[in-house]
């Protein structure tokens, strides 16, 4: 309760609400200590930051993201997690010269759809593994 209401009064019924105890343990903050790619809401975040929850501490996870990670704002927010995941693209990261679906595809093919994420399989062999193409669609 005193944490909640010394830190957080301006959220105050949030803060209580949540996990009752845990003063603001479900509160969003950017995650420079760590892994540095967005915001997480483990409770742990930096007494610096409770000091000006204003700017740090944030209840919903996408306006912490757009804060403080909008160059990777998809990412953060782990929507690029699933875009475009019916679509095929090249994994360059085996040396299997096949297409893959269902998402996990670097940034930089969702930035550029057009250029790297193709609706068919067919498409995606053709466009990217032309030379060996029976055996990224598997008929070889």
């Amino acid at each position: 309760d005193s944490c909640c209401s010394t830190y957080f009064g301006w959220n105050y019924d949030t803060c209580m609400g949540n996990l009752p105890g845990i003063c603001a343990r479900s509160l969003f903050y950017p995650d420079w200590e760590g892994r540095n790619e967005g915001c997480i809401d483990d409770g742990n975040e930096p007494t610096y930051m409770t000091d000006n929850a204003v700017d740090f501490l944030f209840s919903q996870l996408k306006d912490c993201c757009e804060e403080h990670y909008a160059w990777n704002y998809l990412g953060c927010t782990n929507a690029a997690a699933t875009l475009n995941a019916d679509m095929y693209y090249p994994d360059w990261d085996t040396t299997d010269n096949v297409c893959k679906t269902g998402g996990g595809q670097p940034p930089y093919m969702n930035n550029s759809p057009d250029i790297w994420m193709h609706d068919t399989l067919a498409e995606c062999c053709s466009s990217n593994y032309g030379w060996n193409y029976a055996t990224c669609v598997g008929t070889s």
